[in-house]
C-alpha cells in the first residue's frame, strides 16, 4: 500500500509478519515472498527487510486509516456539487486504483481465511484425524 509518507506496506504470503518500507529503499532478492496489499509479490532477502518489521496492530491501523481516507477521498468525490447531475465516469486511473484494491482486498481476505481455518485445524484435534 502506497502512501504519501512514501512507505508501502508488504505483508508476508502467511500473513503473519509485515513491513513498512520506504518506496526507494533497494532489498536485495532473497527467498522471503511478500505482497503489497494490493497483491503485487516481490522476493526479498529476509535479513535486508527485517529493519522494516513491524508490530501487526500498527500495520492494520495503517491499513485502517488509508482505507478510511480512501473512501473518505471517494465520498468527498461523489457528493460534489458538480455530481448532481448525470452521473460521470470515473477517471481511468480512480477506476483502475479501485479495482486494484478490490482485488487487493479480495486476495487478502482469502488469505485470511485459509490462514484461521490452518488455525482451527490446528487447534481442533479431532479435525486432524
Amino acid at each position: 500500500m502506497k502512501t504519501d509518507d512514501q512507505l508501502t506496506l508488504l505483508i508476508t504470503d502467511d500473513l503473519q509478519r509485515y513491513f513498512m518500507v520506504p518506496d526507494d529503499a533497494e532489498l536485495a532478492f532473497g527467498d522471503l515472498s511478500v505482497r503489497t496489499v494490493l497483491g503485487r509479490r516481490r522476493f526479498v532477502d529476509e535479513k535486508a527487510i527485517a529493519g522494516y518489521e513491524v508490530p501487526r496492530a500498527q500495520a492494520d491501523a495503517r491499513m485502517k486509516a488509508k482505507v478510511e481516507a480512501f473512501f473518505g477521498s471517494l465520498r468527498e468525490y461523489v457528493s460534489r456539487d458538480e455530481l448532481k447531475g448525470p452521473p460521470t465516469p470515473l477517471s481511468p486511473q480512480l477506476q483502475r486504483d479501485a479495482n486494484a484494491l478490490i482485488a487487493g482486498m479480495r486476495e487478502l481476505m482469502t488469505g485470511i481465511r485459509a490462514a484461521l481455518a490452518q488455525d482451527r485445524a490446528a487447534e481442533d484435534p479431532a479435525k486432524k484425524s
